[in-house]
């Protein structure tokens, strides 16, 4: 019941927010026993279709629960489904369970360089979180390890301004609060301060 809830909550979530101006939808081919292609990356907004050319039904069924295809008859298209969020969505098929893919959602940084006086914007999403969701953004320095840089963010973006020279890459998934169930991070992208 409570993956149910969460399903239902966090499809809501994705499809409810406006897309981006130029987005591009993302159509995924299933195939009887493969997505094609197995992984996609797409920008924050993009919506994603599955398309069915198999003869056998199945699903796309996000790791976490954030978001389900339901059924999808041979020959038919899923209703999309509108990423927003910055993360690493894995899926796969609840028919077929070995039928696995993943939809990627990296965060985006403006400026890419700059000096210790540039403010950085890094965007995690299309949107501000609903009510019960929240994105956590890891950062990396240099060559060192991920660290939890802002958790339990609400704004569609925070502002970096570094101290020292250097670079700095961002990553963020998306969270909800109540579970815990959380996306795998995003594909990061860097900043160079001079």
């Amino acid at each position: 019941m409570r993956r149910a809830a969460l399903s239902v909550l966090a499809c809501l979530f994705l499809a409810v927010s406006a897309v981006p101006a130029g987005a591009v939808p993302k159509t995924i081919a299933v195939v009887d026993f493969a997505f094609n292609p197995k992984g996609v990356s797409v920008a924050q907004g993009t919506t994603v279709n599955w398309q069915n050319t198999g003869t056998r039904a199945h699903t796309a069924t996000q790791d976490a629960g954030f978001f389900n295809t339901g059924n999808i008859a041979a020959g038919t298209t899923s209703a999309g489904k509108v990423l927003t969020a910055a993360g690493g969505y894995p899926y796969h098929c609840t028919i077929h369970p070995s039928m696995v893919g993943s939809v990627k959602v990296p965060v985006k940084v403006a400026p890419t360089s700059g000096t210790t006086a540039t403010v950085f914007t890094v965007t995690v999403a299309t949107m501000a979180a609903p009510s019960g969701f929240v994105y956590d953004v890891q950062q990396k320095v240099g060559t060192g390890s991920w660290t939890a840089w802002r958790t339990g963010v609400t704004t569609a973006s925070v502002t970096f301004q570094a101290i020292t020279a250097g670079t700095y890459s961002f990553r963020s998934t998306l969270r909800k609060v109540s579970t815990g169930a959380k996306t795998k991070p995003s594909p990061a992208r860097m900043v160079t301060v001079s």
